[in-house]
């Protein structure tokens, strides 16, 4: 299952590579991609079986195809096609990077600054449709599949598309400030980036990198009603790109002072030496192979997802597993996440639990006995503590697996918690996970009698 999410990242490595080398230079590109396979987070991603870095590396395709583009009059209709493609491809991964289209015009505007001949390129507007009707035909489709069923509750589901949501109560400003530009290993690439962008900005590629890397995260900081770490992975190495481009174009900047105030072995050796220190230090602290400079980002103290090696959220597999290896026929199992759960477990749970509908869950009419069902495994879904007494009440023991164990506040009614205080006792419990222990009366009636 992981395999996917392994090919697609170290193929993003050989797309940074060749990218860096298109948009600055065979040194930019070779630094930017040995600095990504070994970053933490991309490592991490990676190795996870989730759609991230699928995103990332056909996103990466799309804005360098569309680079390779726009770089030439008129518009390479090869590269323009190939970039409308990839970026269907990435759309249908997940319907957030919708804002790579903006990005794109504000790029092009910048690239070109004052031209508008592009405006008469037939070619421009046959892709346009063609991606107009990829982006309808995912909307119809997550309709129909749907229209089956009456979901109750909110979930991510609910954001089919952009928003003016810096005007709610919920917006963030600095979300993603904390979460991309002062994340643990980025903070010294952006201040390579801007330190840097006075001096780079007249060379095309940098310009173009920086445009698309700061309308990214403005579109997704003020139109996007919904906030996660890797929601801005798939254009993180726009990051690494741009703050190597700047250290490098800085580093030959230097060189070129030294030829050019006497080109003394003194003054060369200085610049080539401050310039092989900062790509140094550069590589060293986005990494943890020698410097684990944590107190670098906005939020040391509070690491974020998938940003440091051998660190994980949620013990799952502890979890999981002390159920199957305690579990005795006549048992039932409710599981916090039903997927996770059967996939470590190797057995499937028999319920799940959100009394508080914090969650968006489905009622299947078309089933023989009508119900609300948990949208991964279709599990049965306890309501109130009134259900969970009648799951509990035939079981001999009945097992409750909280990983996280933040979803039993947050899922939990104050009366289902207050029953499992009173009924439950915790028998593993391990990093954010717990699993509980509910007897029925008449096993806990013999348990007791039969105790010496």
């Amino acid at each position: 299952m992981r395999l996917p999410s392994c090919i697609m990242g170290t193929l993003c490595i050989g797309v940074l590579a060749l990218m860096g080398r298109r948009l600055f230079n065979w040194r930019v590109g070779l630094f930017t991609a040995f600095i990504y396979a070994c970053m933490p987070l991309d490592i991490r991603w990676a190795q996870n079986a989730f759609y991230p870095s699928q995103c990332q590396f056909l996103s990466m395709l799309t804005i360098w195809f569309f680079y390779e583009a726009i770089r030439v009059r008129p518009l390479h209709r090869g590269y323009l096609t190939a970039a409308s493609t990839a970026f269907c491809l990435t759309y249908v991964s997940w319907e957030g990077t919708a804002f790579i289209l903006p990005a794109f015009i504000i790029a092009l505007m910048v690239i070109r600054p004052g031209e508008w001949w592009w405006l008469k390129e037939f070619h421009l507007y046959r892709c346009l449709f063609f991606i107009g009707v990829v982006v309808v035909a995912q909307y119809c489709s997550r309709t129909i599949a749907g229209s089956p069923y009456l979901m109750v509750g909110s979930g991510l589901s609910n954001v089919a598309g952009p928003s003016l949501f810096f005007l709610t109560p919920a917006y963030t400003p600095e979300y993603y400030i904390d979460r991309l530009w002062l994340a643990e290993n980025h903070v010294f690439f952006t201040i390579m980036i801007f330190l840097g962008l006075p001096f780079c900005w007249a060379k095309r590629g940098f310009r173009y990198v920086f445009t698309i890397l700061v309308m990214l995260w403005f579109c997704h900081t003020n139109f996007l009603a919904a906030l996660s770490p890797r929601y801005c992975y798939y254009f993180q190495p726009l990051v690494i790109l741009a703050g190597t481009a700047a250290t490098i174009m800085l580093y030959d900047r230097l060189v070129s002072l030294a030829h050019g105030a006497g080109n003394s072995t003194v003054a060369r050796v200085a610049a080539h030496a401050t310039g092989m220190a900062v790509l140094a230090l550069l590589f060293l602290q986005s990494n943890e192979s020698l410097l684990k400079e944590y107190t670098l980002s906005s939020k040391g103290d509070e690491p974020t997802l998938m940003t440091r090696m051998h660190m994980y959220r949620y013990d799952y597999r502890g979890a999981a597993e002390y159920v199957k290896n305690h579990f005795r026929p006549g048992d039932r199992i409710i599981p916090g996440i039903p997927h996770v759960f059967g996939w470590y477990a190797g057995m499937p749970g028999d319920y799940t639990m959100d009394t508080l509908l914090g969650t968006k869950t489905g009622y299947d009419q078309l089933l023989a006995e009508p119900r609300f069902i948990d949208k991964f495994a279709g599990l049965p879904v306890v309501r109130n503590v009134t259900e969970l007494r009648e799951v509990v009440s035939p079981a001999h023991r009945t097992w409750i697996v909280f990983a996280p164990y933040a979803n039993f506040e947050k899922l939990s009614s104050p009366s289902v918690m207050e029953y499992l205080d009173q009924m439950s006792k915790v028998e593993f419990e391990s990093y954010r996970a717990k699993v509980m222990l509910v007897e029925s009366a008449k096993q806990s009636t013999k348990t007791v009698a039969e105790t010496p």
